[in-house]
């Protein structure tokens, strides 16, 4: 059994037949039969996910026959987006792109709202940490820099493996990280760390930072 993600192509060359005959199963079940030519391309960029059976029986001018068989999953691709409602974002929810960074008005004890939601994913993993240091020294930081200062950060939070796919944390006052009464603080900012995975072994992740605003 072949896993792998939707964008590929199945080829076959039948030297000497005339056609070939492909039936196609999806989960155990007949999802199509077509006769093909001899060499061909089968994209699978199209098809849903699932477990796939690929049954090709080729015939020659004299009536010789010959088969092969191709097994393959294809798994549940993942798409996930963290929204938040602060003062940079003026207000009102927007869609953060991975290594975002939001901030707020503590002293204007301004509210702070988050929510997450995926699609093909079964559990998601939510996991809080203030840290001290530059963001782009953080692993998880698609921006990464070694050539920055140092990065440490203390896990505040964790949700455990099995999280909802979807989720709205509600409204809350964060404060000022750096003031902050320990667990919450004294940090430079604070991390978010969005983990979503499914039973067909696809995973995704995005990161969001925090920041008092001056």
């Amino acid at each position: 059994m072949i896993k792998f993600a939707a964008a590929i192509s199945l080829k076959y060359v039948a030297v000497g037949a005339v056609n070939c005959l492909v039936n196609v199963t999806r989960n155990g079940v007949a999802y199509s039969t077509e006769y093909y030519p001899t060499t061909y391309n089968i994209v699978t960029s199209t098809l849903p996910p699932g477990q796939y059976t690929w049954s090709i029986t080729c015939t020659s001018a004299q009536g010789t026959q010959t088969n092969a068989v191709a097994t393959g999953f294809i798994r549940r691709p993942i798409t996930l987006n963290w929204f938040s409602n602060t003062t940079s974002t003026g207000g009102v929810f927007q869609a953060l792109a991975i290594g975002a960074n939001v901030t707020w008005s503590a002293s204007a004890n301004a509210p702070f709202s988050q929510y997450y939601n995926s699609v093909g994913a079964d559990y998601c993993r939510v996991q809080s940490s203030g840290f001290t240091g530059s963001i782009f020294l953080d692993l998880d930081n698609p921006n990464f820099n070694p050539n920055n200062t140092a990065f440490t950060a203390t896990l505040l939070w964790d949700s455990g493996l099995y999280y909802p796919a979807y989720f709205n944390f509600g409204s809350f006052n964060l404060g000022n990280p750096n003031t902050a009464a320990p667990p919450l603080g004294p940090y430079n900012d604070y991390k978010w760390l969005l983990t979503c995975r499914n039973s067909d072994g696809e995973s995704k992740q995005t990161v969001m930072y925090g920041t008092t605003q001056p």
